[in-house]
Order: structure tokens, then C-alpha cells, then sequence
């Protein structure tokens, strides 16, 4: 990485183009987050289907979905735009925002292919944080039976049906 310059190495937010969904929860300051970081392109939306229209048309390179534990609308959103039913980029960083919630509604989510969950209280810092790591340190992804998403997996797995990382 080049260090010339007081931003070498730093990511210029305000070329993302981003897809917020409220689909459920509550997540009011995420917007103003969003704008310290530099994210200058945000399409914000509680319709589902509007959500759909977003990702379809302006391509977003971040998807945020304020989430409801329990409710399937966001599953549906997140693996829907892994499994390209919803738009054409399955590798948009999704990142869901829920309130606290039971392992099983944890697992599930997760399940959709989504690259993070940040659980309800958090700050802004800790938001920026968030987002800002998973920029620089996203998991490589894999493509098995029933899961398209970053690997979570500790080690290589060679056997069959297992899917190649990449």
C-alpha cells in the first residue's frame, strides 16, 4: 500500500453507492453515521419492494437492513441479493442491524449470506469501526449447496460439496 499522502491507504466512502432497508427495528441515527463516514449516495426505503427496485437499478456496493428478529422480510432481501433473485451483484457487503435476538434468529441470519450483524445498542464509533473493518478485512466467499456468502469456515476444507473459497 502506498504511503504518500496524509490518506494513503484510506477508502473514499463518497464513491459507495449505498441501499438502506428498515424493514423493522430501529435504527435512526444510522443515516448520520453513514454521512461521517463520507457516504454521499444513500437510497433509504421501509417498502420492500422499493428496496428491491434500488438494488436492482442503482447497483449498490453496501446494503444495510435494519432488521426485526423473527421477521423473514430482510432474510428474504439479503439472500435474495446473494442468490442474484434481486439484482445482478452478489457481492455487495450486506450488513444487517438488529436488535438483540436468540442464537437461532442469529444463526438464521447469518445463513442468509450477510457479511455482518451489528446488534443493537451500538454508537456511532463503533459503527464506523465496523464498517470501516469490514472494507479493509472482508472474509473471502464461498459458493456451497444452499449458502452463497463470506466463508465461515477456520480452516481450508477440501472434500466434496465443500465450495471453493474466492
Amino acid at each position: 500500500m502506498s504511503t504518500t499522502g496524509p490518506a494513503a491507504g484510506r477508502i473514499d466512502f463518497s464513491k459507495l453507492s449505498v441501499v438502506f432497508g428498515q424493514l423493522g427495528g430501529d435504527a435512526p441515527e444510522v443515516e448520520r453515521h453513514l454521512g461521517i463516514l463520507g457516504i454521499r449516495t444513500l437510497r433509504v426505503s421501509a417498502d420492500y419492494d422499493r428496496i428491491c427496485r434500488s438494488v436492482e437499478r442503482d447497483k449498490p456496493d453496501l446494503v444495510l437492513c435494519a432488521m426485526r428478529p423473527g421477521k423473514q422480510a430482510a432474510h428474504t432481501l439479503l439472500r435474495g441479493i446473494r442468490h442474484q433473485d434481486i439484482g445482478a451483484n452478489p457481492f455487495s457487503v450486506l450488513i444487517s442491524l438488529a436488535a438483540p435476538m436468540r442464537p437461532s434468529e442469529g444463526a438464521q441470519a447469518v445463513n442468509t449470506g450477510l457479511d455482518s450483524i451489528l446488534v443493537a445498542p451500538f454508537d456511532r464509533d463503533s459503527f464506523v469501526r465496523h464498517v470501516t473493518d469490514l472494507a479493509y478485512n472482508r472474509k473471502r466467499f464461498v459458493a456451497a449447496p444452499g449458502y452463497i456468502g463470506p466463508t465461515r469456515r477456520v480452516s481450508t476444507r477440501t472434500e466434496v460439496g465443500a465450495g471453493e473459497e474466492f
